[in-house]
């Protein structure tokens, strides 16, 4: 026999050893036993794997190793006759993931196809449907088997192998009990090596009957029997998992590791990169990059667990952030690690008058973020699309100086009159389409005013600027100012003013408004924002 037909036994008929299988009872002189064993025309094998569609052929031989003493001689297990009766079964499980008994199935992976068996009348070896066979005198199941046996489907993974006539064993006989022919319909991905799986044969009970005129009384014993097989591993890609490649699909198809960094499944967090490792395994990357907020006075970071983390690093008096700051932190989303900062300012000092709009809200707790909250939202104003709309850009810094005049515990005409050469209530009339009718600043103008404000700077006779040169005070730089001229061709810095708002700990003890830092809170509603139908002075 070949390699690749090599049995696996479960219940080996040993000669010269009074050894009983599975439920075995004992007389005064004989005792049963009986094995199964499987094997296969193909698939036996790693190098000689089935491929997908095969038909092959899989046969069951059943041992009859019962044995009987003499009293003269202790356990000299002379062979004795056994018979299975009519009315006993087998019952094959076409695939499954190991050899044991209860193992777990593999349903999709053989395919029993129904035969005219080799003694029918018409039709011999032509596929045939059991409720209409047309095999003549034949049974339609076997392609062949012993007298009175059939083989008959029972689900989508298991044969009955079932006995109509007793089937009478000679002392040590081995008899194949019936073929079967099958068909390989499915891959078997990771993590089977070489594609293996495992057919098997059991009884149910005892099937064996010691009937030898030399035992004193009748004994029974089980049987089972298994054998394995090779599939291929893979067929696509998709069998592989989603960091792994099928190769040698026409030749040898089997699983390998995807290339390192190839893309796989996203998580939830929009600041990782999702890609496959060099063990093929999908991590999740943490980039800093995508956390930029274009605030220096963040330190900007990434969490696998918290998304986006902003940390504040500046000290000054007077409270400012860019609305960048207020866009991402006025939400919900990463409760309770985040703080809903813009939400705690409207609360503590009451509504904002912004735009012509009566500011009251921030964001729902849960998605729809914005659902019927209309302009009363400031991310209304905080997250629109700015470019080629100059009135929704002087909402968006008017919002933010809004918030920033709240936290730092003022009216923003007191509040911004030290930074600022435009009135913030005339910029806020100008937004409502209610300008002053004398001296009003233009939409140019409060817009870089207000937007220098936010980011901790100072309007220096019309022109931003964030500090003066180190080596000479009286030079100012950052901004509209530009860099500190070189001394002795050294660079000089730029030192940024005393009252520098944004370097400011964001933290007001009289209004009781100190929120630690924590992740942005508001990415997702402010999405939700820059797609609405929303716009300065109207809802849809």
């Amino acid at each position: 026999m070949s390699d690749k037909n090599k049995i696996r036994i479960f219940r080996a008929a040993v000669a010269l050893a009074l050894v009983a299988v599975g439920t075995e009872a004992r007389a005064d002189s004989c005792s049963a036993s009986t094995s199964s064993l499987v094997t296969r025309s193909d698939g036996g094998a790693c190098d000689d794997a089935l491929t997908l569609d095969q038909i092959f052929t899989l046969s069951y031989r059943t041992t009859n190793a019962s044995v009987i003493d003499d009293s003269n001689s202790i356990n000299d297990g002379d062979f004795v006759e056994s018979t299975i009766f009519a009315g006993n079964e087998l019952v094959a499980t076409l695939a499954q993931e190991t050899s044991l008994a209860g193992a777990t199935e593999l349903p999709t992976m053989l395919e029993f196809i129904p035969v005219c068996s080799d003694d029918s009348s018409l039709n011999v070896g032509n596929e045939c449907d059991p409720i209409a066979p047309n095999c003549g005198t034949g049974d339609c199941g076997c392609e062949s088997s012993q007298p009175g046996v059939t083989c008959v489907a029972s689900g989508a993974n298991k044969v009955n192998v079932e006995f109509g006539q007793d089937l009478v064993f000679t002392a040590g006989q081995q008899l194949t009990i019936a073929t079967i022919r099958v068909k390989l319909t499915d891959t078997l991905g990771l993590p089977a090596v070489c594609g293996e799986f495992f057919t098997r044969i059991e009884s149910t009970g005892d099937i064996m009957t010691t009937t030898d005129d030399q035992c004193s009384s009748e004994v029974t014993a089980d049987s089972e029997g298994s054998a394995n097989l090779h599939a291929p591993e893979c067929a696509s890609n998709a069998d592989c998992g989603e960091c792994g490649v099928c190769a040698d699909v026409l030749t040898e198809p089997h699983c390998e590791n995807a290339a390192e960094g190839t893309a796989c499944t996203a998580d939830a967090e929009e600041c990782t990169t999702d890609q496959c490792d060099i063990d093929g395994n999908c991590q999740h990357v943490e980039n800093d990059d995508f956390c930029d907020d274009a605030d220096a006075c963040t330190t900007d970071s990434c969490s696998a667990q918290n998304g986006c983390v902003y940390d504040f690093i500046c000290e000054g008096e007077t409270i400012c952030r860019s609305p960048g700051y207020w866009s991402t932190h006025s939400g919900y989303e990463k409760s309770p690690k985040s703080i809903n900062v813009g939400q705690l300012v409207i609360d503590t000092v009451g509504p904002l008058e912004v735009c012509g709009q009566t500011i009251t809200s921030t964001s729902n707790a849960s998605s729809p973020y914005l659902d019927g909250l209309g302009l009363d939202s400031s991310l209304e104003g905080l997250c629109k699309k700015t470019k080629g709309v100059p009135l929704r850009n002087l909402y968006r810094q008017l919002m933010a100086a809004a918030l920033n005049c709240g936290i730092s515990g003022g009216p923003c005409e007191t509040v911004t009159d030290p930074f600022i050469e435009v009135s913030f209530d005339d910029c806020n009339a100008v937004c409502a389409g209610d300008p002053p009718l004398v001296d009003a600043p233009t939409l140019g103008e409060c817009v870089g005013q207000l937007d220098c404000f936010n980011n901790g700077g100072q309007i220096i006779n019309g022109d931003c600027a964030f500090g003066t040169c180190a080596e000479d005070p009286s030079l100012n730089c950052g901004g509209d100012f530009g860099g500190c001229p070189d001394i002795l061709d050294e660079p000089q810095e730029c030192v940024d003013f005393p009252t520098n708002c944004h370097s400011a700990v964001l933290c007001n003890e009289e209004l009781g408004i100190c929120p630690k830092g924590g992740p942005a809170s508001s990415s997702a509603a402010c999405r939700e924002a820059r797609g609405n139908d929303c716009t300065i002075d109207d809802c849809n």
